[in-house]
């Protein structure tokens, strides 16, 4: 068994516990809950190729684990961007209404 081999399976172990907490908070916190259940998803999958992988010895090849990995780190980061932007735009709301709330007291 190689170093190789060995960090494919941690590395695909990791993202399937990262799933798996992400599917967790889904749960809890309903106004996040799609992005959260995407994401997880995406993990999911994630890992998934990461055990491919490991029997390949590499992640470029074959040619449709390198698309299959850039599918997912593009959703990631296209969900990551999408929760940033809420994110901000929701504290931007609550600044103003804090704002108006103090003002008027």
């Amino acid at each position: 068994m190689d170093y190789v081999f060995v960090f494919n399976a941690f590395e695909s172990l990791l993202w399937a516990c990262i799933a798996v907490f992400l599917f967790l908070n889904a749960r809890r916190q309903k106004e996040i809950r799609g992005r959260s259940t995407v994401a997880a998803l995406t993990f999911l999958i994630f890992a998934g190729s990461d055990f491919i992988e490991m029997q390949t010895g590499a992640w470029w090849r074959p040619w449709w684990l390198l698309v299959w990995k850039g599918a997912c780190i593009a959703t990631l980061v296209a969900v990551a961007m999408y929760h940033y932007r809420r994110g901000r735009e929701s504290a931007d709301v609550y600044d103003s209404n804090e704002w108006r709330t103090r003002r008027a007291a």
